[in-house]
């Protein structure tokens, strides 16, 4: 679901037919409280874990306490601005971020994070044919491998399980 221009409708559909572990069922953006809150109740029965996207200082109290708290990691491109101990105490979904922010997020919010999801990974792939590797913590080039997109994915899962043993979250 596009996060901007939500088609809940559609959304709602797939998740009938796929039965998710995990949906988002929308950001917060000031106005649409009861809006994304009904829709997340809709979409309960289909999905194991419904995901919540609050963004502003005290919408975290606004998600229901069944739901998964989506944590948008702060980029260049979004984030929340919600401090950190507004999450403490919820099942937490961590949303974007490079792994070097999404490391910053985990010693926070260690305890609290069910799950994670990045764009990073595919974006690195098909654009540069890059990889996250953790040592050193940075991007790197699959040059010379005839299978960049595949080879910098499967890079990147094996550095990130990898990272995520390490940091405690497998």
């Amino acid at each position: 679901m596009h996060w901007e221009d939500p088609d809940q409708d559609t959304l709602l559909a797939k998740c009938m037919t796929h039965q998710p572990e995990y949906v988002v069922a929308g950001d917060y953006d000031g106005d649409n409280y009861d809006t994304i809150n009904d829709f997340a109740d809709s979409l309960r029965e289909y999905a194991e874990n419904v995901i919540i996207v609050p963004h502003e200082p005290g919408e975290v109290s606004k998600v229901p306490e069944w739901a998964v708290v989506g944590y948008s990691t702060p980029t260049n491109y979004a984030g929340t601005d919600a401090p950190v101990w507004e999450y403490f105490g919820r099942d937490v979904h961590v949303l974007g971020g490079t792994m070097n922010q999404i490391k910053v997020v985990v010693d926070h919010l260690r305890n609290e994070i069910v799950s994670i999801d990045t764009n990073t990974m595919h974006r690195d792939a098909t654009r540069f044919g890059e990889y996250w590797s953790q040592e050193p913590q940075t991007r790197k080039q699959t040059a010379g491998i005839e299978d960049d997109i595949r080879e910098a994915y499967e890079n990147s899962i094996l550095n990130m399980t990898y990272a995520f043993e390490q940091w405690g979250l497998i």
